[in-house]
């Protein structure tokens, strides 16, 4: 068995974007291959993502199950002797499997607070002989010298590091003195990630009342964007929340009145943690909009596949989510990322190239809070639109080929279970 660490949850599309490619590139490699994933919304997870095949397990050695009153409900009221079985049995998954992943994204950061839960599961699996890997990863960079000694002291016993853009890969190999011959350039397996068909595209526009003759553009917007602990600091959550729904309505405003478009919201992100659930976040702003009819939601849980399809159609995307960015970079639909982290700089720089913030593909976090910058960014990658079409239509094929090699890599480097490569007709002599 194959087991995929540091999920959070499917709720989350970007993450069940990472998990659905990535357990389809394992079955390239792996055919027959189980594959279990530990998530800490299990539940959710196993009925939203029933078409995957896969397992899906309680992480036991998420914060959350070590620090339940972190959660509201029922979670919060987890006994103690409860915590423990749930860990003991993720220990027993992680212990027993075959090759252990840490799935993508860039949780491995000093963005989203501490890393240490995510970093449990791979001691585990060094301690028990199993070997791990970090795939398709945003590494750093790290804010404090413990948090740094932590990753590196796990990531050096790692037999395979993929980073998902160059910045990382230099960073990893630069700043934290990991082995160079293990650590590999790739790119997000989201760029494999296949859209549905335009029969059912055309039926997702419909439901939501889009006009095909009128331009669409979509804002993929993060209710957690001002809660972030990597990037807003001490400063007043609310005062930045006001601030960025102020942004949020002026870019809407904009796209209505002098493109002459339709607003699609993207709630890309629909967690049970308030704090989180970008739906909140859509419906405050249509109510600040005056429940305009121009401005449509994507209330229904789709799956990361339709999101996709459906920022796909659009004329332009706004997107503070990074996977809603990369369902638009790797369907050659232009984009303006508001840039809260490095790995916006990495994943769209490679991509598009140095002057992504000059076309308007790029646009600082601080800078999208003032509703003047905000609009001069849309307009700026509305005005480039074209140029950006062009050069994401040249970058995809070479960006799902780097995506590819995440799996690839698994097999050259003999790290899959030996059954995995019989039954692929495979085995080494």
């Amino acid at each position: 068995m194959i087991v995929l660490t540091a999920v959070t949850g499917l709720r989350n599309r970007g993450v069940e974007a990472l998990v659905e490619t990535t357990v389809e590139g394992l079955r390239g490699v792996a055919p027959g291959e189980e594959v279990a994933v530990l998530t800490q919304s299990p539940d959710f997870d196993r009925d939203h993502g029933r078409r995957l095949g896969v397992t899906f397990a309680y992480d036991g050695f998420s914060m959350h199950a070590r620090f339940p009153l972190l959660m509201a409900g029922a979670e919060a009221v987890r006994s103690a002797i409860g915590r423990q079985s749930e860990t003991e049995r993720s220990r027993r998954l992680v212990a027993n499997a075959k090759l252990a992943i840490a799935s993508g994204g860039d949780c491995f950061s000093s963005d989203y607070g501490s890393i240490a839960s995510f970093l449990v599961p791979l001691r585990v699996a060094r301690k028990a002989g199993v070997p791990f890997v970090f795939l398709a990863q945003s590494i750093g960079p790290f804010n404090d010298a413990t948090t740094k000694k932590e990753f590196v002291s796990v990531a050096r016993d790692a037999s395979l590091v993929t980073v998902r853009e160059s910045r990382s890969q230099a960073y990893a190999i630069d700043e934290l003195g990991l082995d160079q011959e293990r650590v590999a350039l790739t790119a997000d397996p989201a760029f494999l990630l296949e859209p549905p068909p335009a029969e059912r595209v055309a039926q997702l526009r419909a439901f939501y009342g889009l006009s095909d003759d009128e331009p669409t553009v979509a804002i993929a917007l993060s209710q957690g964007l001002c809660s972030f602990g990597g990037f807003v600091g001490e400063r007043d959550g609310n005062q930045l929340a006001d601030q960025h729904l102020a942004s949020l309505a002026a870019v809407v405003e904009e796209a209505l009145n002098r493109f002459d478009a339709q607003v699609l919201l993207i709630p890309h992100v629909q967690d049970a943690w308030h704090a989180n659930d970008d739906r909140l976040l859509a419906d405050r702003l249509a109510e600040h909009l005056g429940r305009d009819p121009r401005v449509k939601t994507a209330w229904c849980s789709h799956t990361a596949s339709e999101f996709k399809g459906l920022i796909a159609s659009c004329d332009l995307v706004v997107a503070e989510r990074m996977h809603a960015g990369i369902a638009a970079l790797s369907t050659a639909t232009p984009v303006c990322v508001v840039r809260y982290s490095v790995k916006a700089d990495g994943i769209i720089g490679d991509l598009i190239g140095e002057d992504a913030k000059e076309t308007g593909a790029i646009i600082d976090y601080e800078d999208f809070l003032d509703p003047k910058h905000a609009v001069t960014g849309l307009r700026t990658a509305w005005s480039n639109r074209d140029a950006m079409r062009s050069k994401l239509l040249a970058g995809k094929p070479v960006a799902q080929d780097l995506a590819r090699q995440n799996f690839t890599l698994l097999r050259d480097r003999d790290l899959l279970p030996a059954s995995a490569l019989a039954a692929a007709g495979e085995v080494r002599t």
